[in-house]
């Protein structure tokens, strides 16, 4: 087991008795020695008219020497034992130490861990509210569409009937695309989404968005910056291209009218790096650790239509391409927020 530098602990009080013991170890023997010298120089020396030597000498042997010897490796015993258990008494007091801060960084864990499950516990609760507004508005109106239309067939003539037809097509495909992007996002979760990935072009895919999409308009200009030559990438055609619509209609629902959308592509090496640039409101610094969150919608965002799986569905897409997503913004409005992601170059041209 590893314990802390024990020179960071106090001496505790094993050590000082320890110490203690080891100084009366060398001063009482010292001290028996002198005893015994000075009571036999008396008894057998001094006192006596005919001095006795040999018993002098063997007394003094006995009671000042192997006494005191005795004493003294009696206490060297205790003053070892005494440091053996002052050595334990640190490691206990260090281990305990560091089991405190252990259950100091788990507790903390712990609290991170339930805030985290409290957080997306409260970002669920939102999503189910939020999809149930979005899902019974569309659903009204395409009830709604369909009770003049059939009374139309009745015999019921409305001015209004090809707007409403319109209207009830255009909530349909919401649905549809909101239907279809939480299915995306269970089987991205499970590893159930496959890729078909090959050597592609983005130019066509641009071109292919913008002429299909009423995203783009005199309100809303798309400027592409693409470098020469076209950089071929190894990626899934479909999925690229719902990643660029998710960061393009993302850049324009964020933008003011009037507002360029900047699209730029580049060589990085082993990767193409694409950027959708706007110059909206911003993200807030604060919000952007947590903006690729599943179900997750910033406070500027709440006013605006969204569902919080559109960048965490993009996120996860380009991981599973091999590349990587992250937003640039000072959260100023007006200077808006920049979106990279990075997607891996055909190796084999050129």
């Amino acid at each position: 087991m590893i314990y802390p530098n024990e020179e960071h602990y106090p001496i505790n009080h094993y050590h000082k008795l320890a110490k203690q013991v080891l100084g009366i170890r060398l001063i009482l023997p010292a001290l028996l020695f002198l005893v015994g010298l000075v009571v036999e120089s008396h008894e057998h020396i001094i006192s006596e008219h005919s001095p006795e030597y040999f018993d002098f000498i063997l007394e003094v042997g006995l009671f000042g020497v192997i006494g005191p010897a005795i004493i003294a490796a009696v206490l060297t015993w205790i003053a070892r034992k005494l440091e053996l258990l002052a050595v334990a008494h640190e490691r206990i007091e260090a281990f305990n130490i560091e089991l405190e801060l252990k259950i100091k960084a788990r507790t903390a864990e712990l609290e991170s861990a339930n805030h985290e499950l409290r957080q997306l516990d409260r970002l669920k609760s939102e999503f189910v509210s939020l999809v149930s507004h979005e899902l019974r508005t569309p659903l009204t109106n395409i009830r709604g569409g369909l009770e003049i239309i059939t009374a139309e067939q009745n015999g019921i003539r409305s001015s209004a009937t090809n707007e409403t037809v319109t209207i009830v097509q255009a909530e349909v495909n919401r649905l549809i695309r909101l239907v279809q992007r939480i299915l995306d996002v269970s089987a991205l979760d499970s590893g159930q989404l496959q890729l078909n990935c090959g050597p592609m072009l983005l130019r066509p895919i641009i071109d292919h968005i913008k002429k299909e999409s009423l995203l783009f308009d005199e309100a809303h200009p798309l400027q592409v910056e693409l470098p020469s030559p076209p950089l071929l990438v190894i990626a899934d055609e479909d999925r690229v291209r719902d990643i660029l619509i998710n960061l393009l209609s993302n850049a324009i629902k964020y933008s003011p009218t009037g507002s360029p959308i900047i699209l730029r592509l580049k060589n990085c090496g082993d990767y193409a790096e694409i950027s959708v640039q706007d110059f909206g409101m911003g993200i807030p610094v604060d919000e952007q650790p947590y903006l690729m969150n599943q179900f997750y919608r910033g406070a500027v965002s709440r006013d605006i239509q969204g569902y919080g799986l559109g960048l965490y569905f993009a996120k996860k897409l380009i991981e599973a391409h091999g590349g990587k997503l992250w937003v640039e913004s000072e959260g100023i409005p007006g200077k808006g927020s920049n979106f990279h992601f990075t997607l891996p170059l055909d190796k084999e041209v050129g």
